[in-house]
């Protein structure tokens, strides 16, 4: 968009065809575009309560923070880390937090008030899982604050984030 956040639109295969590596762990990869193949698809009426943000991709300035911010204060299983970007999920999920260096790495946090990314917002299942991440959180030294039931403060690298019961 005009603020430099990119959008990756997909559609999310059924658990049980998931790839999976020999060792087990879930096998993640990028494939081109079938665009021949994808305009030859009968036109469908779009159904949009099946229409959803499955996951954000986050530029993060180093890897070996970020991850353990994510994975062990708010609580995110991470699913695959290759050095350079790692992803992480709830409930099994391949990915609801991709994050990676490829273009932030060691780069500082964007100065107050710059385009881009105005928030992140994590459901969790409850108050008391809202809680739960608070007290991580400030027991690590994050600064946090509420509004209307949502925790509200920033990762390592300003990102600014939001906890609240789904």
């Amino acid at each position: 968009d005009m603020e430099g956040n990119g959008v990756e639109l997909y559609w999310d295969r059924p658990r049980e065809v998931w790839p999976h590596e020999p060792d087990g762990r879930l096998s993640m990869y990028t494939i081109p575009l079938d665009v021949p193949g994808l305009l030859e698809l009968p036109e469908v009426e779009p159904d949009p309560s099946r229409v959803d943000i499955g996951h954000v991709h986050l530029k993060v300035s180093d890897i070996a923070r970020s991850l353990p911010f994510y994975r062990d204060l708010l609580g995110l299983d991470e699913q695959v880390s290759w050095g350079e970007a790692a992803f992480l999920s709830a409930g099994g999920y391949h990915h609801h937090v991709g994050m990676n260096v490829w273009e932030s790495r060691g780069a500082p946090p964007p100065p107050e008030g710059a385009a881009g990314l105005g928030e992140v917002e994590i459901a969790v299942p409850d108050a008391a899982a809202v809680d739960a991440v608070a007290q991580r959180l400030e027991a690590a030294g994050v600064e946090t604050s509420r509004e209307d039931g949502r925790l509200l403060f920033r990762d390592p690298d300003r990102i600014p984030l939001a906890v609240a019961p789904a």
